[in-house]
């Protein structure tokens, strides 16, 4: 069977194989209990520290590493739209983009500290702060369906301002499947 949603697939490997090995990081071996486990301390954090809701729209400025798996699945599980950022882009591009499709808030590293110091309007929500500690609560996961938007991946802009390509959680699958 064909799962609707990518998170639909994931909770079902993760019900199946929760032992299983999914990430591999240097020497570190994440199974899919663990990733589910840090994708819902991410998620009970970005919805009581910052309001994520769904249909939000929520930056992530991160290099590639597990944390930026958390994030994603956190964001997508509360109903929200992920917005990746290139991390090659300078603080007006990214302004742009946090301007154009209206982010709630931005998850970033602090390898962008200092890019971020210069983009104005939006709340950065520190990685260090979504990783620590025992989450207050537990995170709301809402109904989330294949028709809606998952992703908005904005394009390079090499002929003017970038723009943004909008993904449901169906295509993502359909891309997937």
């Amino acid at each position: 069977m064909i799962e609707p949603t990518v998170i639909a697939r994931l909770e079902t490997v993760v019900a199946t194989q929760p032992r299983k090995v999914c990430v591999f990081w240097g020497g570190e071996r994440i199974t899919y209990a663990e990733l589910t486990a840090r994708i819902d301390a991410y998620g009970a954090r970005l919805q009581a520290a910052h309001g994520v809701r769904p249909g939000d729209r929520v930056g992530i400025l991160l290099k590639n590493s597990p944390e930026f798996i958390y994030a994603l699945y956190a964001v997508l599980k509360s109903g929200a739209i992920v917005v990746p950022i290139n991390t090659f882009l300078k603080a007006p591009e990214i302004q742009h983009i946090t301007d154009d499709c209206q982010l709630k808030c931005l998850v970033a590293s602090a390898d962008f500290d200092e890019t971020m110091s210069k983009v104005k309007g939006v709340t950065v929500v520190p990685l260090g702060d979504l990783g620590q500690g025992a989450p207050a609560s537990a995170p709301n996961w809402p109904p989330v369906a294949p028709t809606d938007l998952a992703v908005i991946i904005y394009t390079s802009g090499t002929t003017g301002k970038s723009k943004g390509a909008m993904l449901t959680h169906g295509n993502i699958t359909s891309n997937v499947q």
